[in-house]
Formats: structure tokens, C-alpha cells, sequence
């Protein structure tokens, strides 16, 4: 049926590998969640049963134009569907409402704004639904790249109603992200679909590149036909790369949020319809975008998160044809979006100084209020607080959202006149949602009845700290009331002006979570680390990113990747010890089978009686020891190069662990008997904790489903999976008392779980003395000697960053303890020590940003290092 359904509603005759699957899991009444990627065929996972199953699927959508394209579409092919959003009259919207709850569509498209609406909610609950779609569903989870609040509406409709299949979509989301939608959606006994990452047309291609232009100018020449799209990680750097490939005579488009309107649209369609066009662009162009002849997708910076970087190399190749996705980055680009990352989630101190100083500026005492806006930019404020305009406008930005201030205060008096008549605007209240109807009941409390028949003048500022709302808030529900036809406002003019909403209170009771905002910039950072790893690996790059998503479908290499095409070949002229230790390290990986990362594997291969290798028992393995005869960087000079041809693999995510490949495996030149890793009482610690967090989640998973959990699974076999630790699917396939349903709804979840505590707990142990390097021997001696920093750069031949990271090192391992001023002014050491005083725990990356005198980096360094040992940090 379904077979006969796909020609004769889309003319295909063929389904696309895992749509059938996902259709009858909707049709069967299963919640289901497709995580698929752009251009893999998602719609068509909802379109087709709604038109072959019985009543109307609402479709959940954020994106007005492509919602109003799929419809356009649907309507020619003479398929009922239609959309309700916020950019049609209210007549027409009131119509396409009757019509629906006549029958008339199959498919409803909504945004999720519209949730809100009461009239809405209660035309959904009169409706025969057949199921309902959240497409780009990622965007209800805050630890996803694209969090939207509105996508947190859903919830409480489908709550409204009476409960029907859900069908979850996004082309980018991670095991926990996926686990967050399924969460936040409360989905029922989910079948999961993770279709389709592998993209065979597309050649993924990572350069450490200097001269990007050039290079730019490069791969265009060799481009025969097709279009080009190239990301660049700010507004100005699209300005500038434009503006230097114009000098090469290339013709070269700019894209980014901003540009007026009139001119993105214009240079949207001038690339759609020129079909060798090259085009800069931030992330703010691609939503929607389908031309098919992209041959080149080049990023000239990092992303923030491997999902980004998939999603926009993935507008290459739409046509099945040959694409290439480049890379081209430095180690410096780092610091672009580390920059985002901290401007995103400032730190606590410089929330507290903007705070203060906007407080004071306003001579507002502590439980006191201001009515009055302060008039200061940035930049004064940044001097008040000794802060930089950067810091200063991320810490007004989170001021703003926790509603603490309102931003775009103005001089002067607002002017409003009601144009409709009380009836209509009774009629227009009933039929908007509840933040539509806040800002009318605000107008008409605000403002005397002459403004039915003439202007009136009204404070907005004195709204804006009254209600405790924004100030562009404000004025934009009133510019909407305009666009209806309801009234005339003109507002005053604009400045720069801040209204203090809150009254003052001391920071500790500030409405900012902090510690939501440490916990989110670590996040970022970990999330950040992974693309430049998918950047600097070895291994093939089209697995990287399909393990980084879970997509096991697909076996081998590539092939076409510049890590499979710049692959050394393994020596065939190696000498006894090489060979002897490329082995131990193949048995060790063999033996470890991915538990652990890097530096466990190395304390194993050395023989090192560490407390976490004592913890996991390693000391009685057979392998134990088996390279103690080399150095440090041997061991992990070989470990790069076997990471480089493919006999190793390093784990794409955020607790990264390493594996033996099967490659690797073939290598293998023999595997002592009795060499699997048992766990006796030695790990009863980490069992346990590894236990308690397993049980947690164990307990939340059945409040999501509904069930006890033991119905998830029994005490006794959650007891052995904690003392087993496994990694991956199948050493946990090889547990006694765990089934396959189990296996196949949550093994993923459980098994990320287990490697985030493992990789806490395998951190490498301070303070235990080992064998010096000859580097760090003869730097210590220097320093025992009395010599300060300079004297040490110029008696030891290495760069600033690599010897304070020795000298870090020495210090932390507690070798030595200089005395600061050898390595620092007073005064910046004294705002280290005050730093660490408030905040123990805070990065060295984050001590660096908070310094206010301007001071080398590797310096910091080796200070913070002194100041932490002086406070037995």
C-alpha cells in the first residue's frame, strides 16, 4: 500500500533507505524519533501518512518560509494541506481554523508560537488528529545547538489534548540530545530512526592553511561548474574575505544578519539563480536553502559544534554529484569561538561589576529602585567596572534575558492612537495567544480613553520597570498591534539608555544561575574540543563525524577524506624495539577495548601503580608493564603515528576514549592467553559510583516511559554492568541479564553515561613523583638555581608556551616552588590571588580573561600555578 501510496502522491518509485520503516512506525501508533540529515527525505516521513492515514497531522515547524514552501508544493501536486502562522489577518487565520476543523486538510503546518494561543488549543482539541510532527526538534533542548523556548509550548498543548503518536525530526542531535527530546516531549516507548549521515558524494577535507585567500581562489579555479557557499565565523570576517577575493576578480556575494532585508533577500536570490555563484555567509544563511549544484562548501573558521559544521557542509552535493566540504584552519582560530563561547556565558565576578556599576551609575542603594534609564554605552560602562566592551555587552545580555535590566531606554514620550473599535479589539484579544494579550491589556491600562479618538502621550520606560518586560519587548507588540491595523504609534526616539527594572539586591541574590552558566561554558568548550579534533585527526573524517552521530551502518574508510588520502603506510623496515613496541601498544588497546584514554593507556604501558590503574585492576594484567622499558614520548609519538594510519582510533565525543582498529587488530602479532580484563574488589569505589549514577538515570527513564525501574532493568543486572564498566555495545551485549530491548532503547544512554564517570575518574594523579624528562631535569635545575623567567627563555631553547606548561607542571607535581615575583609584577599576582579566592575551582583560561593588566599568557601560567599551591588548591 505504502509502495502504491509513494507513486501516486510523489511520483517516486522507490522509498529512500529507512523512510518505510519510519512510516509504519507512525502509522503502528509508535512515538517515533528520525534523526536524519538535511536533504535525506525527512518530510516525506510525515507527509506520506498523513495523507494515507485517517484525520489531520499538525506539523510543528519554526521556519515560516520553508513551512509556506512545503505547502505551495503540496497544493500544486492538489494534496489539502495548509499553514496557520502569525504573518496571515486574523480573518484568514480564522478561516483556515474553520476549514480545519471541517476536515478540509490533511496536513496542518503550525509554528510553535501558535501553541500559545487559547482559541488554537481549543480548535486542536475539536480536531480528529491523526499524529503530530516536531520538526527540527532539537531546538526543546537547551543542551542542542539551535535551543528556541517556544519549542517548550509543545509540551503543554499535547498535554491538551488526547494523546496521539508523536513524531520527533532534526537532522543534527546527539545521543543526548536525542535523549532530551525524548525527555522534554515525554515520548512514549520510542522507536528510534538514526538514518542516513553517511553522504557518499561529499569529500571532507581538513587543511592547516596560511593563506586562505589563496587557497579560496584555488579550489574555485579547479571548480568547472557549480556554485560555492563559504562560511566565515563573524560579520566582519565575511566582509574581509569578500573584499579580498574581489581583488582577485572573483565575483564574490556577502551574506549576514547585518545587512538590511531588501539586500539579503536580493543576494539570497542572485545566488539561487546564478549557477556558478560564490557566496560569504555566516550560520544566518543555508535555512531552507536547497540548490543542488553546490560543489564547494568551504568554512574559513571553526564552528562551534560538529552538528553546525554537518549541517552547513551538507548544502553541498544535493544533486548526488561529487562535492567537497574544506576546512581550512590555524590553531589561532580557536580563539574566534572560544571568544562566542565565554562572551555567551560570562563569568560571575564580571556579571557582578556591569551589575554594580549600572546600580551605582544610577545612585540606586541596596532594596532601593530606579524609574530613571542611566545613559551610558559600553565602553563607559566597561571603565566603571574595568571590564572590556566585549565582556560588558555579553553580561547586558544576560541581565537582559533573567529581566534584571531593559535595554533601548528612551528620551522623551511615546505617542499611541486606537484605530479599532472596542468590539474588534475584544475580537482580535480572544483569538490571539496569552503574549499577545499581555501587551493589549498593558495598552489599555496605560493609556486614558482620548486615545480612541485622538493621540495621547505615555511613558514607555515607566511600563518597561512596571511590568518588568523589555524595552524592545515593548515596542515591538506594539508595532505588531500596528501592522494588524488596531493602532498608530510612534514611538520616541531611540538612545542607547538602560531602564533598571529590579530593585537593588547584593549578588548573592541575583535571579542568574550560575552555576547553569559555568556548567553550559564547559559544555560549549567540550562540544567546541571536537571539532578541532574532526580537524586535526587522522582517521578517516566521514567516520568520524558518523560515530560522532551514532550511525553504525557503514563499515570501512572512504576513501576520498584527507585523512584517508594522506594516510602514511605502516614501515616495512622497522627495527626489533619499534616493532617490539608498535606491538605492546596493539595488545594493550586490544586488551583495554576502549575503556580509557590516552594517559591510562600510557600508565598501563609504563607499568605505573596509579590510583585509578590500581582502582580498575590493571596492575595483574599480563600486559601490565609491557613497555616500561620507554619513555613517555616514544609511547606517544607511536600512538600518533598509529592514529594516523588507522590502527588506533580516538573516540568522537566528549569523554573520548581510544580503540584498537580493524586494522589495527590485523597487525596484532599474537595476544597472551587469560588476557581479559577482570574487575575484583579493587573497584568496588568506582563500581559503586558508577552504580549510583546508572540507578539515576535507570529511575528517570522510567518516569519517561511510564513504567518501574526494574521495567527497565533488574537490580542485579544494573549491579554487573557497574562492575563490568562496559563501553560499547557489544562488551555490554556480553553481559548476563541484559536483553536485547534493553540493549536496543537505552545501551546507548547507559553506555555514555558509564564513559563520562570513567573519564572523570581516569584523570592522571598530581603529586605522584616519576622519572623527570631530560627537559624537565634540566629546567628544574635552572630553577633550583634562582633563575627568573626571562633567564630561563634565554638558557633553555624552547618556545614560551612549552616551558611554562614544564614549569606548570614542576610545580603542580610539587618538584618545586618558585618564588612569583621571578615570573610576575606584584600587582597582577595579587589579582590572581584574589581571583582564586573567590573562585577556587576557575579554569586558567577564565583567570586569564579576568586579568586587567596586560600581561603574556605563559606567565599567567606559571603564576597561577605558584598561587594555587600557596593556597593548597
Amino acid at each position: 500500500m505504502l509502495d502504491r501510496a509513494l507513486k501516486q502522491y510523489f511520483g517516486y518509485d522507490t522509498f529512500r533507505p529507512g523512510q518505510k520503516e519510519i512510516i509504519e512506525a507512525i502509522l503502528d501508533g509508535y512515538d517515533t524519533l528520525v534523526v536524519m540529515p538535511t536533504g535525506g527525505g525527512k518530510s516525506l516521513c510525515y507527509q506520506l501518512p498523513a495523507l494515507v492515514g485517517v484525520g489531520t497531522a499538525i506539523i510543528i515547524s519554526p521556519l515560516i518560509a520553508l513551512m509556506k514552501d512545503q505547502v505551495d508544493a503540496l497544493q500544486k501536486a492538489n494534496l489539502p494541506a495548509e499553514f496557520i502562522n502569525s504573518t496571515l489577518p486574523l480573518s484568514e487565520m480564522q478561516k483556515r481554523m474553520y476549514d480545519a476543523n471541517e476536515g478540509k486538510y490533511k496536513l496542518l503546518y503550525v509554528s510553535p508560537e501558535r501553541l500559545e494561543n487559547t482559541t488554537f488549543l481549543n480548535l486542536l482539541q475539536g480536531l480528529n488528529i491523526s499524529f503530530i510532527a516536531i520538526d527540527e526538534a532539537h531546538c526543546i533542548s537547551e543542551w542542542g545547538h539551535d535551543f528556541r523556548p517556544s519549542y517548550l509550548n509543545i509540551t503543554k498543548a499535547v498535554d491538551s489534548i488526547q494523546r496521539v503518536p508523536l513524531m520527533a525530526l532534526t537532522a543534527t542531535a546527539t545521543p543526548e540530545v536525542q535523549d532530551d527530546i525524548v525527555n522534554s516531549l515525554r515520548m512514549r516507548s520510542v522507536n528510534r530512526f538514526i538514518k542516513g549521515f553517511d553522504r557518499p558524494n561529499l569529500n571532507y577535507i581538513a587543511e592547516n592553511c596560511n593563506e586562505k585567500v589563496e587557497k579560496i581562489s584555488t579550489i574555485i579555479s579547479g571548480t568547472k561548474s557549480g556554485s560555492t557557499i563559504i562560511y566565515c565565523g563573524s560579520r566582519k570576517r565575511v566582509e574581509q574575505f569578500a573584499f579580498d577575493l574581489r581583488k582577485m576578480n572573483l565575483n564574490a556575494l556577502a551574506y549576514h544578519a547585518g545587512m538590511p532585508d531588501i539586500v539579503r533577500k536580493n543576494t539570497q536570490e542572485r545566488f539561487i539563480n546564478e549557477p556558478d555563484a560564490i557566496i560569504l555567509a555566516t550560520n544566518a544563511f543555508g535555512m531552507g536553502i536547497d540548490k543542488p549544484n553546490v560543489r564547494n562548501v568551504i568554512h574559513v573558521d571553526f564552528t562551534q559544534t560538529l552538528e553546525a559544521y554537518y549541517q552547513e557542509a551538507g548544502r553541498a552535493g544535493r544533486d548526488y554529484i561529487p562535492a567537497d566540504c574544506y576546512l581550512l584552519y590555524q590553531h589561532a582560530d580557536r580563539n574566534l569561538q572560544e571568544f562566542f563561547i565565554n562572551a555567551s556565558y560570562p563569568m560571575r565576578d564580571d556579571i557582578g561589576a556591569v551589575y554594580n556599576a549600572l546600580y551605582d551609575a544610577g545612585e540606586v542603594k541596596l532594596g532601593g529602585r530606579s524609574y530613571n534609564p542611566i545613559f551610558l554605552n559600553e565602553a563607559e560602562l566597561g571603565k566603571m567596572a574595568w571590564l572590556s566592551v566585549t565582556k560588558v555587552s555579553s553580561v547586558l545580555k544576560v541581565l537582559e534575558k533573567h529581566q534584571i535590566i531593559s535595554r533601548g531606554a528612551s528620551r522623551g514620550m511615546a505617542r499611541l492612537r486606537i484605530l479599532a473599535s472596542h468590539d474588534t479589539i475584544t475580537e482580535f484579544y480572544n483569538s490571539s495567544d496569552s503574549n499577545s494579550r499581555k501587551f493589549i491589556e498593558i495598552m489599555l491600562r496605560s493609556v486614558s480613553r482620548d486615545a480612541f479618538t485622538d493621540f495621547v502621550e505615555f511613558d514607555i520606560n515607566h511600563l518597561v520597570t512596571k511590568y518588568r518586560i523589555s524595552n524592545e519587548e515593548l515596542k515591538s507588540a506594539f508595532f505588531r498591534l500596528q501592522n494588524s491595523g488596531m493602532i498608530n504609534f510612534v514611538p520616541p526616539n531611540s538612545t542607547d539608555g538602560i531602564t533598571l527594572i529590579m530593585e537593588r539586591m547584593d549578588l548573592a541574590s541575583l535571579p542568574v544561575d550560575f552555576d547553569n552558566l559555568d556548567k553550559r561554558r564547559e559544555y560549549s568548550f567540550k562540544k567546541f574540543d571536537i571539532v578541532v579534533r574532526y580537524a586535526q585527526t587522522t582517521d578517516c573524517k566521514r567516520n568520524y563525524i558518523l560515530k560522532y552521530f551514532h550511525d553504525d551502518e557503514t563499515t570501512g574508510v572512504c576513501g576520498r577524506c584527507s585523512s584517508c588520502k594522506n594516510a602514511a603506510k605502516i614501515p616495512n623496515r622497522m627495527s626489533e624495539k619499534e616493532r617490539f613496541l608498535r606491538n605492546a601498544v596493539l595488545s594493550c588497546m586490544h586488551h583495554l577495548n576502549g575503556r580509557f584514554g590516552k594517559v591510562m593507556a600510557i600508565e598501563f604501558l609504563k607499568g605505573k601503580k596509579s590510583k585509578k590503574i590500581m582502582q580498575w585492576n590493571l596492575g595483574k594484567s599480563p600486559y601490565f608493564g609491557m613497555a616500561k622499558e620507554f619513555n613517555e614520548n616514544e609511547i606517544e609519538e607511536l600512538i600518533g603515528t598509529m592514529l594516523m594510519e588507522g590502527l588506533l582510533f580516538y573516540t568522537p565525543d566528549m569523554y573520548p576514549t581510544l580503540s584498537i582498529t580493524e586494522k589495527g587488530v590485523e597487525f596484532l602479532i599474537e595476544v597472551p592467553k587469560n588476557a581479559e580484563m577482570k574487575l575484583t574488589e579493587e573497584t568496588h569505589e568506582l563500581s559503586n559510583d558508577i552504580y549510583n549514577e546508572l540507578t539515576s538515570l535507570r529511575d528517570n527513564m522510567a518516569r519517561v516511559n511510564s513504567t518501574t525501574p526494574r521495567g527497565i532493568i533488574s537490580d542485579r543486572a544494573l549491579r554487573t554492568i557497574s562492575k563490568a564498566a562496559p563501553v560499547n555495545l557489544q562488551q555490554l551485549t556480553e553481559i548476563q541479564g541484559v536483553g536485547k530491548a534493553f540493549i536496543s532503547n537505552f545501551g546507548e544512554m547507559f553506555l555514555e553515561k558509564i564513559k563520562s564517570i570513567i573519564s572523570i575518574n581516569s584523570e592522571p594523579p598530581r603529586n605522584s613523583k616519576q622519572k623527570l624528562s631530560d627537559d624537565k631535569e634540566r629546567i628544574l635545575k635552572l630553577l633550583k638555581l634562582g633563575l627568573g623567567y626571562n633567564e630561563l627563555l634565554n638558557r633553555h631553547p624552547q618556545k614560551d608556551s612549552e616551558l611554562a606548561l614544564i614549569v606548570q607542571e614542576l610545580i603542580e607535581d610539587d618538584y618545586f616552588l618558585p618564588e612569583p615575583e621571578k615570573f610576575i609584577d606584584d600587582d597582577t599576582y595579587n589579582q590572581i590571588r584574589n581571583i582564586l579566592k573567590n573562585k577556587p575551582r576557575i579554569v586558567f583560561k577564565d583567570v586569564y580573561f579576568q586579568i586587567k593588566n596586560d600581561v603574556s599568557l605563559p606567565k599567567v601560567r606559571i603564576a597561577l600555578a605558584i598561587a594555587r599551591k600557596e593556597k593548597k588548591i
